[in-house]
């Protein structure tokens, strides 16, 4: 099994599990190289950080051919390089654990599945972490220091009562949003250095999903058939809100 307790490791490491048993490392580790984490068995997880949380200071690679991979099961687990996923039995913070990114510069989530967290921090000094796949999170999106930045394609989901905290014009997502539940939410968003934020009323259903973004763009919306309510319309700055689903 993979068994890791406070250990250092400044080369290049790679782990793979091939055994039947459940590999739970205690975490405490550094990865100061590129690290990647491996499971091939047919039987039996990998779960890193059971008891504290594990630094990664360059690229994260998480690989399952077989069996769960459970990343920053407990503690503040804090990744400054970009991760990639290559399986849906890749899962991130499962128990307490929390995920932060907390990189110098630019930061990706790559492959082709949906990232699953739990509880998320972002705490950049400099630079942006871009989701080049879907994301989604259970219970909390912390905001400090930097942007999250989505698409359409490669959207946010807060899932049915989890909540944004701290979103502010040093720290929001620049992209779309979706939310799933029936609470309120204030959409964590805006362009380029400026917070602005939109807000929903409680919807009808859990099941209900709304997609919001702020949009600061060169083509102009059309604003001659604007309801008689509204005095004055920005053309080129503008939020929009969909019902993807409920009501």
């Amino acid at each position: 099994g993979i068994l890791l307790k406070n250990s250092t490791f400044n080369g290049m490491s790679s782990f793979t599990k091939t055994g039947t048993s459940n590999a739970q490392s205690d975490g405490g580790n550094v990865f100061n190289s590129a690290t990647t984490i491996s499971n091939t068995a047919a039987s039996g997880r990998i779960r890193m950080a059971t008891v504290s949380g594990d630094t990664y200071n360059a690229d994260a690679t998480f690989n399952s051919t077989g069996q769960d991979v459970q990343i920053a099961y407990s503690g503040d687990n804090t990744f400054a390089g970009n991760i990639t996923i290559n399986s849906n039995k890749v899962v991130f913070n499962t128990s307490t654990g929390k995920v932060t990114f907390n990189g110098t510069n630019n930061q990706t989530l790559n492959g082709s599945y949906n990232y699953p967290f739990k509880k998320m921090a972002i705490n950049k000094s400099a630079g942006t972490v871009t989701a080049n796949t879907t994301l989604s999170v259970d219970d909390s999106l912390i905001f400090i220091q930097g942007n999250l930045i989505t698409t359409s394609t490669n959207l946010l989901t807060m899932k049915h009562g989890s909540t944004a905290i701290g979103a502010s014009n040093s720290s929001f997502v620049s992209g779309p949003v979706k939310k799933v539940g029936n609470t309120a939410f204030e959409y964590p968003i805006g362009k380029e250095s400026s917070y602005l934020p939109l807000t929903i009323s409680a919807p009808a259903t859990t099941s209900s999903e709304f997609v919001a973004e702020y949009i600061d763009e060169d083509t102009y919306v059309n604003s001659t058939t604007r309801d008689s309510t509204l005095g004055y319309i920005l053309r080129d700055k503008y939020w929009t809100l969909q019902r993807t689903s409920g009501s």
